[in-house]
């Protein structure tokens, strides 16, 4: 049987008209989208807005696509690369590149990393210092690893992520300290208003 999250995907792209729907019926659409998965992807993975793709033909993108009708992640994700690229470049490097997106923002288009389970945390090639919002946004491994020697952040589809860009960056202790869990919010923000004291200490009802 077809994965219900490849499922969604492939009627998202119908529905987008980026398949067209007289190819697509009730009796061919599992071996459509098994032979899709086999020839064009090495892996996948999903959430719970998108399905995200890694293709055969390169590994150096992802391709991500939404399969939520509620919020469209690809289309933040890639407002908040622009932003950051326009208003904070240094910042801008901690993140996986957005490359394009597709008119209707459901199909986007980024940049690869090795994930951190790869590199390892105890990697010497770590940096001193990351952006504070990494402490902030949905904080867990999967979330980060290294395009070459630059630690970056693959999903910051979050508003977040550029509300706190102005924060600058942390050690990098302090990270590794709210990826593992043995901060709590109130003592991750108490870390960072020691540079720009400008967070609530109560965690806010919407932290995803």
């Amino acid at each position: 049987m077809l994965n219900n999250n490849l499922r969604r995907t492939l009627n998202t792209l119908i529905k987008e008209d980026m398949i067209a729907p007289s190819i697509v019926d009730t009796e061919n659409l599992d071996i459509l989208y098994t032979d899709f998965i086999n020839i064009f992807c090495t892996q996948y993975k999903h959430g719970a807005y998108r399905v995200v793709f890694t293709p055969t033909c390169t590994e150096d993108i992802v391709i991500k696509i939404s399969v939520s009708d509620d919020t469209n992640k690809n289309v933040i994700e890639m407002e908040n690369y622009r932003f950051l690229c326009n208003h904070y470049p240094t910042i801008a490097e901690y993140y996986a590149p957005c490359i394009d997106i597709s008119s209707n923002g459901k199909v986007l288009i980024q940049k690869r990393m090795d994930t951190l389970y790869k590199r390892g945390m105890l990697s010497k090639n770590m940096p001193k210092k990351v952006p504070a919002a990494f402490c902030l946004d949905d904080c867990h491994s999967k979330n980060f690893g290294f395009i070459g020697d630059q630690l970056v952040c693959c999903d910051y589809s979050f508003p977040k992520t550029v509300a706190y860009a102005n924060l600058g960056l942390v050690p990098f202790k302090v990270f590794k300290k709210a990826l593992s869990n043995t901060l709590s919010w109130k003592e991750i923000v108490r870390i960072l208003n020691k540079q720009t004291p400008i967070l609530d200490e109560d965690q806010p009802k919407d932290k995803v």
